[in-house]
């Protein structure tokens, strides 16, 4: 079983799947890290020089979400990204990929 768990991580390594790993992991986290039902109405895009991109339906999510950046960073830091992320930036309407 080591062996199988070793051939794993060298794929992921030498495919570069580490980001793409961790934001998965960080979606399906997002509703505990969002909360009040935003989860639906904002989504993590990427990270990008240190700063977790989200997607925003509207003007007041985006607002919502501004005014809790400090408790969300305080959330996202307990995530598998750590003490990696620098800030948050906030995107009107980016378009959301599908899952298909």
């Amino acid at each position: 079983m080591k062996l199988i768990g070793q051939l794993v991580n060298k794929l992921v390594k030498d495919l570069e799947l580490e980001k793409d790993i961790k934001l998965l992991e960080l979606l399906d986290k997002w509703p505990q890290i969002i909360e009040n039902n935003l989860d639906q109405d904002c989504w993590p895009i990427k990270v990008k020089r240190g700063k977790l991109i989200i997607g925003v339906e509207n003007s007041m999510v985006m607002t919502e979400l501004t005014l809790r950046k400090a408790e969300i960073m305080a959330k996202l830091s307990a995530t598998n990204y750590g003490q990696e992320l620098k800030g948050i930036l906030f995107k009107l309407k980016p378009e959301r990929k599908s899952d298909d």
